[in-house]
């Protein structure tokens, strides 16, 4: 078996940061296409506007009144875009199973990677209540990290244990929905069958997806709103420790402050990764480095 040695360093974050790279792409595209939509917009509303002035000086006028009526049908024939939606209203709440225990996860020289190891061999007591912020350059194998104690791939040597009686909750960095047509109504439901039709719409709504935000296909969301909808499901699934990868990615200012509220008042542990320290800083009560082997 080739070691991880064998592999130099560069080398290693090279391919690592392929792998980061292709996790981005995503994100990337959907902020891009929000911003082009907001700038498109705004033309559009200065063009309406222009249009919309030069109608109301000239209509009354006999000399003016025929320039001003072709302006009016120029006007007509504009397909408006709809209104951006930014920096909705919204409240989190993560409930808490009670674990009576000290002990939530104990890390031993856990090695992580893909065909080679990634960061140093990983070692930390996680106690019931400890937050923990994860910090490091992209690419350095973060969600790696988070993805092997979510046993989603195997870890290289160590170990991890779990409390047995540990419920968790995750969340990863990726955005997009197994089946992109469902609304974010579906979504939720499908996750929570027993909800009424009451019980779906007020939870979406109370993390800012009302009305035709709940109906639309999630693929049509903006990457906020996805983040948003991971989050709602989140609110509704009990837990005692919960394993967040960028959470704050696409959130607005509004969002990012309740969230960090609503960890801040969580009562369970928390393991989360974050590029953002004015999010983690005074939430988390442990800080682990992840650098480059």
């Amino acid at each position: 078996m080739q070691q991880s040695t064998a592999v130099p360093v560069d080398m290693k974050v090279l391919m690592n940061h392929i792998y980061e790279y292709k996790k981005g792409v995503r994100r990337m595209v959907l902020f891009t296409f929000n911003k082009q939509y907001e700038d498109e917009y705004n033309r559009q509303q200065a063009e309406i506007k222009k249009l919309q002035d030069y109608i109301d000086r000239n209509s009354a006028r006999a000399s003016t009144a025929g320039m001003a009526n072709s302006r009016k049908k120029m006007l007509d024939r504009i397909e408006r875009m709809a209104k951006p939606v930014t920096e909705r209203d919204c409240s989190f709440k993560f409930p808490y199973i009670d674990l009576n225990t000290k002990d939530m996860l104990i890390v031993k020289s856990l090695k992580v990677g893909y065909d080679f190891q990634l960061i140093p061999d990983v070692s930390f007591h996680l106690g019931s209540t400890s937050k923990i912020w994860i910090r490091g350059t992209n690419g350095v194998g973060k969600t790696t990290l988070l993805k092997t104690l979510m046993r989603k791939i195997p870890s290289l040597g160590g170990s991890f244990n779990f409390h047995p009686a540990a419920k968790i909750g995750y969340i990863e960095q990726e955005l997009g929905f197994e089946n992109g047509n469902l609304s974010a109504y579906n979504v939720y439901l499908n996750a929570f069958p027993r909800c009424s039709q009451k019980e779906v719409r007020s939870a979406l709504a109370t993390v800012g997806l009302a009305g035709e935000l709940a109906v639309k296909p999630v693929s049509t969301l903006s990457g906020g709103e996805m983040m948003r909808l991971k989050l709602a499901v989140l609110c509704n699934s009990p837990s005692n420790i919960l394993i967040l990868d960028e959470p704050t990615n696409h959130l607005d200012v509004k969002a990012k402050k309740a969230l960090r509220e609503a960890l801040m008042n969580y009562e369970g542990a928390l393991i989360l990764v974050t590029h953002e320290p004015d999010f983690a800083e005074g939430l988390c009560d442990i800080i682990f480095d992840a650098k480059a082997k």
